[in-house]
């Protein structure tokens, strides 16, 4: 890894005293660099011993006085001066490393009971909760983190600040340069390559940048699990479903297996269509702790891509059985948002209304809300829809994904709905450099704002931004559906042939769905007239 120097340290007990000792040897020549040793009388001093050790050593070695002085907050004004909020931190750091984000969520929150002024345990709980979909936890947690950040070292400042700005505000260009410059400052630092990686690229569409960023985290930190998750979506995004199966197998070869290994190996079947490749990842993670729910959701969209609604809600009366007993109101409100979708995307608008006016009663959480407000909008609805959009407007005015995607594909349901598609289409032009940053709504809006405009081949072409997408979309409906709408656009621009085999291709997919759903019934009356 380059390093010039092997840091070993000791704490002894010496009759009534402690005593830390701290010891530099040269990598290569093994020669003493420098020597340290301090004593304390109770365990309580620790953090205090260590923070003065710490200084001293840092300008025998080199570092000038005036770095020191800029840099040396003591350890337990920057972190915690309890010792037991300390252990529940650093074990929740290494079982994150190894086991993702459900099993590491308890250590940081018992560090943040132990310590309530712990900032940085605060936003790491923050994480925990965001990767686990409690967004409203993170949001107050990476708020919390915000406000005490003056109690924080200058590193943990930079992870404060990124967490605020990606989980609290969701300004992600701020957050990225926050990430740049954490980066310069410390460049054997990994963490500001994860957030890069994982949460701020990727929103963009920028998944080369993506893969990159969390290559150089692998590169700095090879035994921790982010890295690896996070080139895996990259990958997965870029449509290189070869390089993410490697990097998955990387992974496993280091006993780096939290949730997100199974998941990933079930979306990788999936798109390789290995049903029983997708079986077995499915049964592994329902095995782990807390992580049924996940592959339940997961598994209702497979359902619900190849038209088998019906079971598709099956499996989320299921999920819903596991998040009501041990979640806030947000899950059953994200679950309610997900089955309006999918009803919306049936053709089965009384119960897409239903469901989605059920999910905005129980949470106003920003990404339940939108779900649920865009299965509304496909729907027909205009009230609702836009009385989301101005909420989102209002309470997450800085938010990058919200302002510049999600708001404007919002609105422009709206204007669809109004019969106004020329109006839709200038709406979205604020979503096109992002677009592909997600699950690409606004793709499948400018789509069908097309159709409605009796312009095929310019919806043709959104369409296949989707269908070429795979790795994006995954088993989300939208990308079944596209198959369906580009034929429609191919029918409309009098593209007879490439009509037919877009309806085959979607026909072919829907197979085994149900057979009472309008919309293949349609499907097959169209493909029937074209023959």
């Amino acid at each position: 890894m380059g390093a010039a120097a092997i840091l070993d340290g000791s704490i002894v007990r010496l009759g009534d005293q402690y005593v830390l000792g701290l010891r530099a040897t040269h990598c290569q020549t093994g020669a003493l660099i420098d020597a340290e040793q301090v004593q304390f009388a109770h365990k309580e001093e620790l953090l205090d011993a260590l923070s003065r050790i710490a200084s001293k050593f840092r300008t025998r070695v080199g570092e000038s006085l005036a770095s020191v002085k800029n840099r040396d907050t003591p350890l337990a004004e920057a972190t915690t001066p309890s010792l037991e909020a300390l252990k529940a931190y650093s074990a929740g750091v290494k079982t994150l490393g190894s086991s993702g984000s459900t099993t590491a969520l308890p250590f940081f929150r018992r560090a943040t009971e132990l310590d309530p002024q712990f900032s940085i345990a605060h936003a790491w709980l923050s994480r925990m909760y965001g990767d686990l979909g409690l967004d409203d936890l993170s949001v107050l947690s990476a708020r919390r983190a915000f406000q005490l950040r003056d109690h924080a070292s200058e590193r943990e400042r930079f992870f404060i600040d990124a967490s605020y700005n990606i989980l609290a505000t969701g300004d992600l260009a701020k957050a990225q340069e926050i990430c740049d410059a954490w980066a310069q400052a410390y460049p054997r630092d990994s963490s500001p390559h994860g957030f890069l990686s994982g949460l701020i690229y990727p929103p963009f569409g920028r998944y080369e940048e993506g893969r990159r960023e969390a290559k150089k985290m692998i590169e700095l930190a090879p035994d921790l699990f982010v890295g690896y998750m996070n080139l895996v979506s990259n990958d997965l995004a870029l449509g290189q479903f070869d390089d993410a199966d490697l990097v998955l197998q990387n992974a496993s070869s280091r006993k780096l297996v939290g949730i997100n290994y199974p998941l990933d190996r079930y979306i990788l079947a999936f798109l390789r269509a290995d049903e029983t490749g997708m079986k077995n990842s499915a049964s592994e993670v329902e095995k782990m702790q807390g992580s049924a729910p996940w592959m339940i959701m997961m598994q209702a969209y497979t359902f619900a891509y190849s038209g088998q609604f019906h079971r598709a809600h099956e499996e989320l009366r299921r999920e819903n059985v596991f998040t009501r007993q041990d979640s806030p109101a947000q899950f059953a409100a994200y679950n309610n948002a997900v089955s309006a979708m999918i009803e919306a995307h049936s053709g089965d608008r009384e119960s897409a209304w239903q469901h989605g006016l059920a999910s905005l009663k129980l949470s106003r959480n920003k990404d339940s809300s939108y779900l649920a407000a865009y299965a509304l909008g496909l729907a027909g609805d205009i009230l609702h829809v836009r009385e989301v959009a101005d909420h989102l407007e209002k309470h997450f005015p800085m938010d990058t994904k919200i302002r510049l995607r999600q708001v404007p594909t919002l609105r422009a349901l709206v204007a669809l709905n109004q019969q106004n598609p020329a109006e839709a289409l200038e709406l979205l032009q604020l979503a096109a450099p992002i677009e592909l940053g997600g699950i690409p709504d606004a793709v499948y809006i400018r789509g069908n704002a097309f159709l409605a405009l009796g312009r095929g081949r310019e919806a043709a072409v959104e369409f296949q931004k989707i269908i070429g997408h795979r790795g994006i979309l995954i088993n989300e409906p939208t990308g079944a559906l596209a198959l369906l709408q580009i034929a429609r656009a191919y029918a409309l621009s009098g593209e007879i042939t490439r009509a037919k085999i877009a309806y085959e291709q979607f026909l072919n997919l829907w197979q085994n769905a149900d057979p009472d759903i309008a919309i293949l019934r349609q499907a097959r009356r169209e493909y029937s007239a074209l023959r």
